[in-house]
């Protein structure tokens, strides 16, 4: 119980989002240690700092991020034609052999059969991303995919 509730206040929505966060981040980090003794728990959630590095979040603020997501994820969002070249922050680590926290795809909106529809490249830092963004929409004006 907290501070508040034990005073006979009532939490706010958010006081009340940012408590059960913690309760559940406890029960994640406790079932991370049975299942893996010994070993270190990476964060599960990030966020962008106000210089565009990522840094672990908690999960209240990995959840805000999904509220606007056009001001904490959007790297960048261009449309050529048919075609949409969008490159987000994922707000999760999607690597494997090293880390993948943004992600540029290439989709056509008129069906998802066309020949760039698969096109997908992961990159760990925001300059990456900036700079993958910008080639996929060079790849799309100058039809250089298979």
């Amino acid at each position: 119980m907290s501070e508040k509730e034990e005073e006979g206040g009532e939490l706010s929505n958010e006081e009340r989002l940012k408590q059960v966060s913690g309760e559940l981040e406890g029960v994640i980090g406790k079932a991370f240690g049975k299942a893996f003794p010994g070993r270190s728990r990476r964060p599960l959630y990030y966020k962008l700092d106000e210089k565009k590095r990522v840094v672990p979040a908690t999960l209240y603020e990995f959840g805000l991020q999904f509220e606007d997501p056009e001001r904490y994820r959007r790297v960048g969002l261009t449309k050529i034609g048919p075609y949409v070249v969008s490159t987000v922050f994922l707000c999760i680590d999607h690597g494997y052999k090293r880390p993948a926290f943004f992600e540029t795809m290439i989709w056509s909106e008129k069906t998802a059969e066309h020949k760039f529809a698969s096109f997908q490249e992961r990159y760990e830092t925001f300059e990456e991303a900036l700079k993958g963004h910008g080639v996929a929409v060079r790849l799309v004006e100058e039809g250089a995919l298979p």
